[in-house]
């Protein structure tokens, strides 16, 4: 008990996996209170690389019984692009939600809360069976699609010793008693289901944003989200494959629009991000997507109507950022969007937007810590 009661918050929900040393053993789920030794080689990529996190299914890939049809995806877009618009059409609000004397019901908003709080440990269940931690290597396991033929034992075992030879390979979706089964919590997302409004999601607890003390993460978002850091651990620990294929939120989405980001003192957000993910967005596809947003190029014209101390601002992150680079930035490189934020580039979480009616999310960022 006294180990336990030693345990670190972010050892429960990430941090440290358990790797399957042998296909002779069923899989046991971890204790849910334990700790485990910072040994595990960090040197060692995952496999496969490519196409993770999976893509959804569109609909020229091939015709199977599985694969959701232009119909569903097309309501699904007019669904999300309703939730969007000003002047939408709302739910009605229940008169029991604690919400009920809020602008909400103004809107004529339903409000349905998820009482079923996630455990901790929960949130690692699932990225242990994603992205387990096989013989040495994490390998991505989860299905990218449509689940296919359950491999052979045969295959099953030579893929698993392959694992440490050059010509390592996995396939995924495999099923095995020795591999971490897909926690019952985490249904597929149905794309012919609403979806939630932020308010009634809860977020993975990587993403969450703190009101006070250290946020979950050290992430310069105008850096490749590769190098992610634990923030308030006492080693250097990453952000390891299996966290990042976490869900990034209970119930699963599809579609995640974050329009904001938090005290900017300008009126509208200029470069609103979309998160699109038809089998459920994961940790990574937030990550990436904030990434590749903010590296994108702005146009003269677009940086000449900033406010002159905006443009100021930018124009000198945009030096400083060229500078730190060590000669791998051009010299000539224009104007990014990261270079809007100044020096507020250090990733604080995600939070749903207090103007609900927007059903979108707001992004905080800090200042790169001395």
């Amino acid at each position: 008990m006294a180990a336990a009661a030693r345990r670190e918050r972010w050892q429960i929900y990430g941090g440290q996996y358990r790797q399957v040393t042998s296909l002779d053993q069923p899989w046991r789920p971890s204790p849910l209170l334990s700790s485990w030794p910072l040994d595990l080689p960090w040197n060692r990529l995952p496999l496969p690389l490519d196409n993770y996190p999976p893509s959804p299914p569109t609909s020229s890939s091939s015709s199977g019984p599985h694969t959701p049809p232009l119909r569903a995806s097309l309501l699904r877009s007019i669904r999300v692009l309703k939730r969007l618009l000003p002047g939408s059409p709302r739910r009605r609000i229940s008169s029991e939600s604690p919400l009920a004397t809020s602008p909400a019901r103004e809107l004529g908003i339903e409000i349905k809360t998820v009482n079923d709080r996630v455990p901790l440990s929960e949130w690692k269940a699932y990225g242990y069976f994603a992205c387990p931690f096989v013989n040495g290597m994490n390998v991505y396991n989860e299905s990218p699609g449509p689940p296919g033929v359950t491999p052979n034992i045969d295959e099953v075992y030579e893929a698993f010793e392959s694992l440490t030879r050059d010509d390592s390979h996995w396939i995924r979706g495999t099923q095995h008693i020795a591999l971490p089964p897909r926690p019952t919590r985490w249904a597929e997302p149905n794309p012919l289901d609403p979806l939630p409004f932020p308010f009634e999601c809860q977020l993975n607890p990587h993403l969450e944003h703190k009101l006070f003390g250290t946020p979950p993460l050290i992430f310069n978002i105008g850096l490749h989200p590769g190098v992610i850091l634990y923030a308030g651990v006492d080693v250097t620990l990453p952000l390891l494959p299996s966290d990042k294929a976490q869900p990034a939120t209970y119930p699963f989405l599809t579609h995640m629009f974050i329009n904001a980001v938090a005290d900017d003192p300008m009126d509208n957000f200029p470069w609103p991000i979309m998160v699109v993910q038809e089998l459920g967005i994961k940790v990574a596809d937030v990550l990436n997507a904030i990434y590749h947003n903010f590296q994108e190029h702005v146009s003269r014209t677009e940086y000449d109507s900033w406010p002159p101390a905006r443009r100021k601002q930018a124009a000198a992150a945009r030096t400083s950022r060229i500078a730190a680079s060590n000669g791998t930035v051009p010299e000539d490189d224009t104007v990014r969007r990261i270079d809007y934020l100044g020096d507020l580039v250090m990733f604080r979480g995600l939070q749903a937007n207090p103007d609900i009616s927007t059903s979108s999310w707001v992004i905080s960022v800090g200042r790169v810590w001395s």
